[in-house]
């Protein structure tokens, strides 16, 4: 028993020994960094100190050395070491990303490896945050603050990461607990997984942008939360190639004064709509709107502007619905399978309906608050809907024979009728509606 507390004592002084020397090897490099005007000399014993082994009591010490080393790297552009310091220092040290964020400086680039980061970030200056895997790079937080705030002026990219968070209370904070928050700032999302951590409730928003900002999402993911995506006060961007899939609400909101492009996505199992735009302008165009229990496209409470065009529409409680003095035209989409209309609008709309197939809906197209009936329809295709119109009367351009699609179980809305075909309805472009539906089958296997 005497010579195991002896020898346990002996490697407890070797280690402080081993620490002291570290904290004057660190210093040695801070003076020659400092002093003498010599970063390369100091940055050969900053990485001495970085390469070791963590322990409780060199821990600090090596930490200080990455910052120094990342420091001399920034100013030297060396793009691997910074690389290399971020990985250590995150993977090591137990830093935060919030640290990395403020020692970088504007227009640097954070590389995160493999890991799961607890914690909020806040950015106000050019920064990108590259994550090494989307799979494996997850950031989250329980927190009434976003997880990302990206506020006034900053320009931030996002690349490679899954993005996870829930509010941590009930109360209401400025910025609000969302994923991600823009604030009159730029902000691109590439190849990003937003994932609720809680239900819908405790997840308001994967992303709300706000303000002058410009929010453009590529390839991400959307899983959860109650509002998924949403541009508000006048807010620009667009989401592309993105699947939004099981909001509570809705899966992408484009609010008063906003310009948004949607293009190439697929929205689907919202519990309330699946886009719905209240005063913006928005194109929609490419994508595949499938099973949101009330609507697939929502123009509302507030006027829209815009297009809607070459979608798949499918399966929702209503297709599209127009309300207000909207004013968007609706062409080249099928519009298939819908529990109530497939296109309702009301008199005051100025909607225009052009060359869509509309099928299978237990009515096609349906006409509330008749009025000044400012809309216009053009040709259209409608087959075997419950009811073809209600409360109007379809013009004599209406086809009403059987599309004859392709192969619609696996996607293909391409016509085989050649009278619908010739009067070019329907999808203009089948092709990337196809492998947006597999890619669809997929998810939902």
């Amino acid at each position: 028993m005497m010579k195991r507390t002896i020898l346990i004592a002996a490697l407890l002084v070797a280690n402080l020994c081993t620490a002291n020397e570290l904290q004057q090897q660190y210093e040695k490099a801070y003076y020659l960094e400092t002093a003498k005007g010599q970063p390369k000399q100091a940055a050969i014993l900053y990485r001495e100190i970085s390469d070791l082994d963590p322990t409780d009591e060199n821990r600090a010490v090596i930490k200080q050395s990455l910052m120094r080393l990342l420091g001399i790297a920034t100013a030297y552009k060396s793009d691997d070491t910074i690389q290399e310091c971020h990985e250590k220092l995150l993977g090591k040290t137990g830093s935060t990303i919030q640290e990395l964020v403020d020692a970088t400086k504007p227009g640097g680039t954070i590389h995160i490896p493999p890991g799961r980061y607890e914690g909020t970030i806040s950015i106000d200056k050019p920064l990108i945050l590259k994550g090494a895997d989307r799979d494996t790079c997850i950031l989250e937080a329980t927190a009434d603050h976003p997880l990302i705030f990206a506020g006034p002026k900053s320009d931030v990219t996002i690349e490679s990461l899954t993005l996870k968070s829930q509010l941590k209370t009930s109360e209401r904070t400025d910025p609000p607990g969302c994923t991600l928050v823009a604030q009159d700032s730029l902000v691109r999302a590439t190849n990003c997984v937003f994932s609720a951590l809680g239900d819908a409730k405790r997840s308001p928003s994967a992303m709300l942008s706000t303000g002058f900002s410009q929010v453009d999402l590529q390839g991400c993911r959307f899983e959860g939360y109650e509002y998924a995506i949403e541009y508000a006060n006048g807010a620009k961007g667009s989401v592309r190639d993105c699947s939004v899939l099981n909001p509570g609400h809705c899966g992408i909101t484009v609010g008063n004064g906003c310009e948004v492009e949607i293009v190439g996505n697929i929205v689907a199992g919202s519990r309330y709509h699946g886009v719905r735009c209240t005063g913006g302008n928005l194109i929609v165009k490419d994508n595949v709107i499938i099973d949101n229990r009330n609507r697939g496209i929502y123009l509302g409470n507030k006027s829209a502007r815009g297009e809607v065009s070459n979608n798949v529409i499918v399966r929702n409680g209503a297709g599209i619905s127009a309300f207000g003095s909207t004013d968007v035209e609706i062409a080249n989409n099928i519009i298939l399978r819908n529990e109530a209309a497939g296109i309702d609008t009301r008199g005051s709309c100025e909607i225009k309906v052009e060359n869509n197939i509309l099928a299978g809906n237990k009515s096609g197209f349906v006409v509330y608050e008749g009025g000044n009936n400012r809309f216009k329809i053009g040709k259209n295709t409608f087959w075997e809907n419950g009811q073809a119109s209600n409360d109007f009367k379809l013009p004599g351009s209406t086809i009403e024979e059987h599309p004859q699609f392709k192969d619609p179980d696996q996607g293909n809305f391409a016509v085989g009728n050649s009278n619908v075909a010739s009067a070019k309805q329907g999808l203009l472009d089948p092709a990337p509606l196809a492998a947006l539906w597999g890619k669809y089958k997929e998810i939902v296997k």
